[in-house]
């Protein structure tokens, strides 16, 4: 019972999180921690398709990536497997490179900047080497690197839910 809740909540984390960048297109261009950044970094439009491009990439990887650790799906809709992983694979390594390249205008200085082109890093470089595993026929290598990608994906839902959390303890 607490191996199924606990998925149920990554599940309902991961798409909650996976869909939140919706918000930006209803919302006005300052929602968010957008609204931190200066008027000129707004104003580029090299850094706002970055922006865009990864958070809805990533969002997408987010949504979809979940699905792919359930055995009884797996081995019941190969085919399915293997076109939403090359959905995750493409999305991933859009969203990291575009995460990668706005990481050197985050908000909180060099240290936040470092943290966040780090975990790009891991990001782009486990999904390709599960990419290429997964080409050589090393399924258990692609496995496990898999789980680190999505990992590494998840801390977008991470990151959100403490803002949350030390945000209510400064204000």
């Amino acid at each position: 019972m607490k191996k199924k809740t606990l998925w149920i909540l990554l599940v309902a984390l991961a798409i909650a999180i996976g869909l939140y960048p919706i918000i930006y297109f209803i919302l006005d261009k300052e929602f968010g921690l957008s609204g931190f950044k200066s008027t000129q970094l707004l104003a580029d439009p090299f850094w706002n398709s970055a922006f865009y491009m990864h958070i809805f990439l990533g969002g997408l990887a987010l949504l979809i990536g979940w699905a792919q650790f359930g055995t009884n799906f797996r081995n019941k809709n190969k085919g399915l497997h293997k076109q939403i992983g090359k959905v995750y694979v493409l999305s991933v390594l859009s969203s990291a490179v575009a995460g990668i390249y706005i990481a050197f205008s985050a908000t909180g200085g060099l240290l936040a900047a470092l943290g966040f082109i780090c975990l790009g890093l891991v990001w782009l470089i486990t999904t390709l080497m599960a990419f290429i595993s997964i080409k050589k026929s090393r399924v258990d290598v692609y496995q496990k690197l898999m789980a680190y990608s999505y990992s590494a994906c998840f801390a977008a839902v991470t990151s959100r839910i403490l803002a949350i959390f030390i945000g209510a303890c400064i204000w």
